[in-house]
């Protein structure tokens, strides 16, 4: 039987929704390129170094465990979320059960996800990409067990606040862009790079091949000369026997000849 792994501390969750924050343009592209979609992988591996970082269990946790975890964690904040709005709109912004109380993390994870996910059409989907939608970063799926991804909102407990969030929201955007644009370039620099020398030794190819043709067509312009040569001689001893005169010497010989 697999080992569960341990439950996330509050210091881990922490760091999970600031990294995600921090690389929310790259893992939320609506780029599905083979480069986008490995740039995406890479930032999930780089959010999981952060978490392990704080880890005091000793587990490893994985880049594909970060994914999970904040699909549960997006996903129960979201409903608290939508249950907030609908609760203030049923008591016109008095006091809120329990239940509809929004936590520190909820807060900074609508900062994150933004309110069209929130206040759209209740179980619509955001479409991020062709194989990946915004439900299903943000929902867990259907086949996610216990064993697979825990959720515990005891352990929930972020210490940003919502103002602080809005305050860094625009420049991490900025700087996820600018990153992500680098290694696009990069990346496309690299492809035209090995275009390049494809295009250098398909051109020495072809001189290679062009000289080769002339070097064949200057044996075949010796192999003439030297029919040429043989037929003259062939012609002088004919003469030479009597068969032919000196008339006919120069008269090129047929093939039956």
């Amino acid at each position: 039987m697999a080992k569960r792994c341990p439950n996330f501390s509050a210091a881990e969750i922490s760091v999970l929704t600031d990294e995600v924050e921090s690389k929310k343009d790259i893992l939320f592209s609506k780029q599905n390129s083979t480069v986008s979609n490995a740039l995406k992988r890479d930032a999930w591996k780089e959010v999981a170094l952060k978490v392990n970082a704080v880890n005091t269990t000793g587990y490893v946790r994985t880049g594909e465990e970060m994914k999970k975890k904040w699909i549960c964690l997006s996903s129960e904040s979201r409903k608290k979320l939508a249950l907030n709005r609908r609760e203030q709109r049923k008591t016109g912004g008095g006091c809120l059960p329990s239940e509809a109380t929004l936590r520190p993390i909820d807060e900074k994870i609508e900062g994150i996800i933004g309110e069209t996910s929130i206040s759209g059409v209740e179980g619509g989907i955001d479409v991020l990409d062709s194989s990946t939608t915004r439900d299903a970063l943000l929902a867990p799926p259907s086949n996610m067990t216990d064993a697979s991804i825990e959720c515990q909102p005891s352990v929930e407990n972020s210490r940003l606040s919502r103002k602080g969030t809005k305050r860094t929201v625009s420049t991490s955007d900025s700087q996820q862009r600018d990153d992500l644009m680098t290694r696009l370039v990069t990346a496309e620099e690299e492809r035209l790079s090995i275009e390049k020398r494809r295009l250098e030794i398909e051109k020495r190819r072809l001189d290679t091949e062009e000289k080769r043709l002339k070097i064949e067509d200057r044996r075949l312009a010796v192999a003439e000369q030297q029919l040429q040569i043989q037929r003259e001689q062939h012609s002088l001893h004919l003469c030479q026997l009597g068969i032919v005169n000196n008339a006919t010497l120069n008269v090129p010989l047929t093939e039956n000849e």
